[in-house]
């Protein structure tokens, strides 16, 4: 039964066999955001690098091979918002035709065509088999190996360090981590029975997680992805406080008791010391300062894809506007602008998925403002149009509702007698005749006969 403030079933469920698709094409879309720009040689010393080894392009290939297939059905919401992502990823690879680096630039317009196609195959899914199905099985088929991440840093927390796994970086991790967090918090109040006390045990271990990492960065994109999650679902703030306190209280003993010493340390050492003592923001200054100056100095078109890696300081501005005014210009950051603004406004159903889609969302944005480049903002721009096509059929659940409303139920029609039924039009003698033979019991055919002769 649908509860109020939960979404009804815009589409029918799908087959068995489209079920399979679907799942499919989420693994694959999870593994790629997962797999960014690793390649094997992270791990194998001597191992060439570059796309031809790197596990992304095989899997956007795949990707784009199965979401060729989707068919759209009607009556199913269509965000017209998706334009905008096509014209920014357009306009961000034709830039490369007045980018100082052609190697560079070109390298970065492929990544920027690859995230062009994850998103608007993930909306090519949904037209298909709708948001509320699509984006669900989207976050169950991601907690899959998120949940493998998380026992893989558990092991490598005996190590000592900040955890970090697969060769990957920290601060990645400590990301990870953060939206494992957030599948956790949804499924640990949807679940039921011995499943709820898993995903609230996984909520603890993904929070300890993220400390482990040593990432400031994920510690307070978990804080705000939470609190975008708990917003959306309309928590109460005193319900907040209990379980956040709850959370603490557990850690805080754990860690006092000897247990996670590593982590402990790690937080001393980077959030204590680092940032509380010494203030350190990992030298973004004069990064953000030099980007600034590149914008001004191409203010409206920008110096295209790459132009900032070419100056040698550093691979990218570590914050998206920066990085759009440097590179892409006024117009650049219009557009991001623009998506970003939908997404963070967008209306939906506050009992579904989308709180879990909304808090990813947030939860990307900071992660955007501090740290990668655009194709690091895959996950911010695949959340942004999770949450653009939730709102869609929010609104057109609520026009229907309206509109049926608004018409008053006909009532049913009285059927005819059996007298009556479909035939010829007898006229006002042979109806007459027709009441008669009702009434008599005889055959209405031969009293319409009599009376005709």
């Amino acid at each position: 039964m649908r509860t109020k403030g939960s979404p009804p079933s815009m589409a029918s469920q799908p087959s068995p066999a489209d079920k399979t698709r679907l799942m499919l094409s989420c693994a694959i879309l999870c593994l790629f955001l997962l797999a960014g720009r690793w390649s094997a040689a992270r791990m194998i010393e001597g191992m060439a690098e570059g796309l031809i080894v790197q596990p992304r392009t095989y899997l956007i290939l795949a990707f784009l091979g199965i979401v060729a297939t989707a068919t759209p059905r009607q009556g199913l919401a269509r965000s017209r918002v998706v334009t905008g992502f096509a014209v920014f990823y357009t306009y961000a690879a034709i830039s490369l035709s007045w980018a100082p680096n052609w190697d560079m630039g070109g390298d970065k317009a492929i990544e920027m065509i690859m995230s062009l196609i994850v998103v608007m195959g993930a909306s090519r899914l949904i037209d298909e088999f709708g948001a509320e199905v699509t984006i669900n099985m989207f976050w169950k088929v991601f907690s899959a190996p998120l949940l493998i991440m998380a026992m893989l840093g558990l092991v490598q927390m005996s190590a000592g360090g900040r955890i970090a796994v697969l060769g990957g970086g920290p601060n990645v991790f400590g990301r990870n981590m953060g939206v494992l967090l957030l599948i956790a918090l949804y499924n640990a109040g949807a679940a039921k029975g011995i499943l709820k006390l898993f995903w609230a045990g996984t909520l603890m271990f993904s929070g300890l997680l993220v400390l482990g990492s040593g990432s400031r960065g994920a510690l307070l994109l978990s804080f705000i992805g939470a609190a975008t999650f708990f917003n959306v679902r309309r928590v109460k703030a005193g319900k907040v406080l209990i379980l956040l306190g709850i959370l603490i209280a557990i850690l805080w003993a754990a860690l006092a008791l000897g247990y996670f010493a590593d982590v402990a340390e790690t937080v001393e050492k980077r959030f204590i010391k680092a940032t509380l003592e010494k203030g350190h923001d990992g030298a973004r200054g004069p990064i953000f300062d030099r980007a600034w100056e590149m914008g001004f100095g191409s203010p409206l078109l920008g110096e295209g894809v790459a132009a900032f890696a070419n100056l040698g300081i550093a691979v990218y501005p570590h914050n998206i506007f920066l990085e759009a005014f440097a590179e892409l210009g006024v117009v650049g950051v219009m557009l991001v602008t623009w998506i970003l603004i939908e997404a963070a406004i967008a209306r939906t159903w506050y009992l579904s998925v989308a709180a879990v889609s909304k808090g990813g969302f947030f939860m990307m944005g900071m992660s955007a403002m501090v740290s990668g480049d655009f194709f690091d903002s895959r996950y911010l721009f695949l959340f942004a149009m999770f949450v653009m096509r939730h709102r869609d059929e929010y609104w057109l659940a609520l026009r229907g509702q309206a509109t049926a409303k608004r018409v008053p139920r006909l009532a049913a029609p009285t059927p005819p007698p059996q007298d009556q039924a479909v035939g010829p039009d007898l006229g006002r003698r042979g109806r007459a005749g027709v009441q008669g033979a009702t009434r008599t019991g005889g055959s209405a055919t031969s009293h319409v006969r009599t009376s005709d002769a």
